[in-house]
């Protein structure tokens, strides 16, 4: 008779039950400390919402600062008066909104050019203009730069155009605010969005969601774009500017930032006028998407968990199979 054979039933069970509570305790404890999505997470979002593809908001514009402007306009950047014109070409068309995604944060050589360009947003009164958060270095806070106020005060609104980059540095959410100092500083499609939005319809912005994973509706194409140089020069219809949201802003390669998102995975070609028009297309429609808190993510993946460890105890090899390819699926 081995040592082994004569050890005491209710030791073996003791000891047995010990194990199975440190297994539970630690694999618990690993999902509670596994909070970041993982890139599992990332590749099945970005799979659902190349998926669930729709049509795009008719009522979106966007007015390209493209190649075939530069290349008859002249290089970058314009005279202001030019964006004057745009400007009031736009009011007279009957633009319901203007969002001009250009920043003046310099004086002009010129001071009458930036007069002319104040005098038409203040004209129009619908005009919208970006802030942007720049790297101060040295641990510093970010620095908000901003269209100068010869400019900006006489737009309906300022908001920050600011991107978030998940860590593998695709862009998946917005934050409808960022933290300036003690203060928030809103996103400017927050800003848009709660302008003109119809009242009583849902707001996601006013949730207390840090981020928002955006519900893309396709790739950039999917918005109705025309160039800027057609507009200015009279080539399109009224028709199809009147009463829309028109953006207004740079998609000419190599001018200014482009960016990976799930319906563009291939290459960073979102520019961020394309971005901000997904991103109020999203609100408008009440489809952005508010993650989970904590407390639900850790408390989803441990009832998962204590399902597979009881199965293991409780269940014979093949239903444990089947439970385990069930939840994995899950």
């Amino acid at each position: 008779m081995t040592a082994s054979s004569t050890r005491p039933p209710r030791l073996q069970g003791r000891r047995a039950s010990w194990f199975w509570l440190a297994v539970v305790a630690s694999l618990a404890l690993a999902v509670v400390a596994a909070r970041a999505p993982s890139r599992l997470d990332s590749l099945l979002y970005d799979v659902l919402t190349r998926a669930n593809a729709r049509p795009a908001d008719d009522s979106i514009l966007i007015i390209d600062i493209d190649e075939r402007s530069l290349a008859r306009l002249g290089a970058w950047p314009w005279a202001r008066d030019r964006h004057a014109r745009m400007i009031d070409q736009l009011d007279q068309a009957g633009a319901g909104t203007i969002v001009y995604d250009v920043l003046f944060s310099q004086p002009s050589p010129d001071p009458a050019q930036d007069l002319a360009l104040g005098e038409a947003i203040k004209r129009s009164g619908r005009v919208y203009l970006p802030e942007f958060l720049t790297d101060s270095g040295q641990n510093a806070p970010p620095r908000i730069v901003s269209s100068i106020p010869e400019i900006a005060q006489g737009a309906a609104g300022v908001g920050l155009a600011h991107v978030r980059f998940d860590n593998d540095g695709v862009v998946r959410r917005m934050a409808p605010f960022e933290a300036d100092g003690p203060n928030l500083r809103p996103d400017l499609m927050t800003v848009v969005h709660r302008a003109t939005r119809p009242p009583g319809s849902p707001d996601v912005t006013r949730s207390d969601a840090q981020t928002l994973l955006i519900p893309f509706a396709g790739p950039p194409s999917i918005y109705r774009h025309v160039s800027f140089v057609s507009v200015l020069e009279g080539e399109v219809p009224r028709e199809l500017i009147a009463g829309r949201t028109v953006f207004v802003g740079v998609t000419a390669p190599g001018l200014g930032p482009a960016f990976p998102t799930p319906v563009t995975p291939d290459a960073a070609s979102m520019t961020g006028v394309q971005l901000q028009a997904s991103i109020l297309d999203a609100l408008r429609r009440g489809q952005m998407i508010k993650p989970a808190e904590s407390a639900s993510r850790v408390g989803f993946s441990l009832t998962l968990l204590w399902l597979l460890l009881i199965g293991f105890i409780a269940l014979p090899p093949r239903a444990n199979l089947l439970l385990t390819m069930g939840l994995c699926l899950v």
